[in-house]
C-alpha cells in the first residue's frame, strides 16, 4: 500500500510536472503570439501615421497648386486686360495721329491752293 501511494504520488506528481510543463509552453506560445500581433499592431499603426502624414502633405500640396493655378489664371486675365487696354489706347492713338495728319494735309492742299492763286492773281 504504501508503494502503491508513492507510486500514485510520483504519477500525480508526474502528471502535475506535464501540465506545467504544458502550461509553461501554451504560455510561451501565447506571449509570442502577442507579442508577434503587437509588432504587426506597431507597424500598422505606424504604418497609418506615415499614410496620414503623406496624405496631409500631398492635400497640403494640392492645395498650393490649386492656389498657385488660381494666381496665374489671374495674371493671365490681368495681363490679357492690360494688353487690351493698351491696344485701345495704341489705335485711339494712332487715329488721333491719323485725323492730325489729315487735317494738315487738308490745311497744305487749302494754303498751296491759296498760293496758286495768288500767283495766277499776280
Amino acid at each position: 500500500q504504501e508503494l502503491e501511494r508513492e507510486k500514485l504520488e510520483a504519477q500525480h506528481q508526474a502528471a502535475l510536472e506535464d501540465l506545467k510543463r504544458q502550461h509553461e509552453l501554451r504560455l510561451r506560445d501565447d506571449r509570442e503570439r502577442f507579442d508577434q500581433e503587437l509588432e504587426a499592431q506597431k507597424r500598422t499603426f505606424s504604418d497609418r501615421v506615415q499614410l496620414q502624414g503623406l496624405d496631409k502633405r500631398v492635400t497640403d500640396s494640392l492645395g498650393e497648386l490649386v492656389k498657385m493655378s488660381r494666381q496665374m489664371e489671374s495674371e493671365k486675365t490681368f495681363d490679357h486686360e492690360q494688353r487690351e487696354k493698351q491696344l485701345v489706347k495704341r489705335e485711339q492713338l494712332v487715329e488721333t495721329r491719323e485725323r492730325q495728319c489729315a487735317d494738315q494735309e487738308s490745311h497744305f492742299k487749302h494754303r498751296e491752293q491759296m498760293l496758286l492763286d495768288r500767283e495766277q492773281q499776280v
